[in-house]
């Protein structure tokens, strides 16, 4: 209940891990979009389970509230843990982290979306792979690593993306994969 908000924001300042727990899953069950600004300082918590609790209790937060957040959440952070959201099927992680995946394109995120695309479904393919295709010629030479690597269905479909993805060093590329 909503009316419990002011006492799970006072157990935030515990110092015991399963107290601060407890409190964040409460809050992100809640629901509120005002709670993910006294959530928001808990990020930097040292401690990555509880500030990864954290992120997950914001998620649900946003989740609830259509996935709008007028907090920008440090997301290249917690990368690893997104993406292992994304493999263990988790669909809250799933679909916050790739609603958001326009914001930060750097080479971690870029591995990172090639890493899962062995791991989601059709749908999920597509979002990933428009994603890639967006962030364009950067993406190629690591699209054909992975391909190198892939399983054959997993081949399937890096093929299907990089015929989306053009760029004048395809060929040289795709010469290393032959």
């Amino acid at each position: 209940d909503a009316s419990a908000l002011p006492y799970l924001y006072q157990t935030l300042t515990s110092d015991d891990p399963v107290v601060l727990y407890s409190a964040m899953e409460a809050i992100g069950a809640i629901g509120k979009p005002e709670s993910v600004k006294e959530l928001q300082p808990y990020l930097d918590q040292p401690d990555p389970t509880i500030a990864e609790t954290c992120l997950n209790a914001i998620i649900s937060i946003s989740i609830r509230n259509d996935g709008c957040s007028s907090v920008d959440l440090p997301l290249e952070r917690f990368s690893t843990f997104l993406f292992d959201g994304i493999k263990r099927g988790n669909r809250d992680i799933t679909d916050f982290t790739l609603k958001r995946l326009s914001h930060w394109y750097g080479s971690d995120v870029i591995r990172n979306l090639l890493n899962v695309v062995e791991f989601v479904d059709d749908d999920k393919f597509r979002r990933v792979a428009d994603a890639l295709i967006d962030i364009g010629a950067p993406a190629v030479p690591m699209i054909v690593d992975k391909l190198l690597v892939a399983e054959k269905e997993t081949k399937l479909r890096l093929l299907d993306l990089l015929k989306q993805c053009p760029t004048s060093d395809i060929t040289a590329d795709l010469l290393r994969v032959a």
